[in-house]
């Protein structure tokens, strides 16, 4: 699998909490068709994997860190230029060193 990167600080995403949920909210909806994320429990990195290639989402905030190493899935969202709310669901993976 390539690691591909378009900036050394992630793609423009927001991450949020709904109730029990956790939700990553993307300026591209191209990143919401994800097959999985990829979480890096030392780092509190977050990369997507797309179309066989690893993207750097960003790092997660300290407070959302242990949602992640619970959560089993996520929330993918962005607005579709068709004016519709894009939302998919991916699975969490956390990444062993």
């Amino acid at each position: 699998m390539a690691h591909i990167s378009n900036e050394s600080r992630g793609v423009r995403a927001k991450f949020l909490k709904n109730d029990d949920k956790i939700l990553i909210e993307f300026a591209d909806p191209a990143y919401a068709k994800a097959e999985n994320i990829l979480f890096d429990p030392q780092s509190n990195d977050v990369h997507a994997v797309l179309h066989e290639g690893m993207f750097l989402i960003g790092r997660v905030p300290d407070d959302m860190a242990s949602d992640f190493k619970v959560t089993g899935n996520v929330e993918l969202c962005a607005d579709h230029y068709t004016g519709e709310m894009l939302r998919l669901g991916a699975s969490i993976s956390l990444m062993k060193h």
